[in-house]
């Protein structure tokens, strides 16, 4: 999807997908181009970036997100233009296009259409976050789908999962580099808790979604005793029945 000359900078970013310094020096060169698409893809990358680092009360964001609204109006479907025309849904991240959502049975079928235009020349994708749509219907085949495994942040929020559709999805092999899983509003509850628990499949999920289950304080005590879910910095319970005993086990927790 970008020029075989961006690479090396996109490989950059992706080697460090935190830190801004890579992507405010692919900014800088596309500034050199002499491209109006390009110097504008320069420029939202700087404002993206300078939304990242404000406080939501700052009184300088309105102006700055106005700004973003402005380019991305003008410019996204151009920038993006291959995904446009694979059916995906495409978010900017500092950026890039590095957030999607797709159908679930289209993933299955073009995910190597997916990746290959998120390259970023060192067999590495940019892409990071994956939402897929009407994934229940499809969840043996996606448990066994290796591309889940390029991806860092998943989100199967409100896909009528329920506790069976996730133990079979806890099966799969193919989770071990995810940071991030959303599974808000699942119909999920203390026994899916447990399993989440149990499940060896997410070594590096630092952030787990939660919200707007059935989830009581044994799944919440099988959440915070888990070996496996030690490296979590965030667990979303909102919307959940978590009573005293429950809030009692996330205080203590590890």
């Amino acid at each position: 999807m970008f020029p075989a000359d961006e690479r090396p900078f996109l490989a950059a970013i992706v080697a460090r997908p935190a830190d801004d310094e890579p992507r405010l020096v692919y900014a800088d060169y596309l500034d050199e181009t002499g491209q109006t698409r390009d110097a504008a893809r320069a420029e939202l990358v700087r404002v993206q970036i300078a939304l990242h680092r404000l406080p939501h009360e700052d009184s300088r964001r309105p102006a700055i997100a106005e700004r973003e609204s402005e380019l991305l109006e003008s410019f996204r479907n151009s920038w993006a233009a291959p995904l446009a025309k694979l059916g995906v849904k495409f978010q900017f991240r500092r950026g890039l296009p590095d957030a999607v959502s797709i159908d679930a049975a289209l993933f299955l079928r073009r995910g190597e259409e997916l990746f290959d235009n998120t390259s970023a020349g060192t067999g590495r994708s940019f892409l990071s976050r994956l939402r897929l749509e009407d994934a229940h219907r499809l969840l043996p085949e996606l448990a066994a789908c290796p591309w889940l495994n390029r991806i860092e942040e998943l989100d199967l929020s409100g896909s009528d999962l329920g506790n069976a559709g996730l133990h079979a999805f806890l099966g799969s092999k193919f989770l071990r580099n995810l940071r991030a899983f959303d599974l808000g509003n699942n119909r999920l509850d203390d026994s899916a808790a447990a399993a989440l628990a149990r499940s060896d499949s997410m070594p590096r999920c630092r952030s787990l979604g939660l919200a707007d289950n059935d989830i009581g304080a044994a799944g919440v005590s099988a959440l915070c005793d888990s070996p496996f879910l030690a490296g979590l910095v965030e667990l979303d319970l909102t919307g959940n029945e978590v009573d005293e005993t429950g809030v009692r086990s996330l205080v203590d927790g590890p």
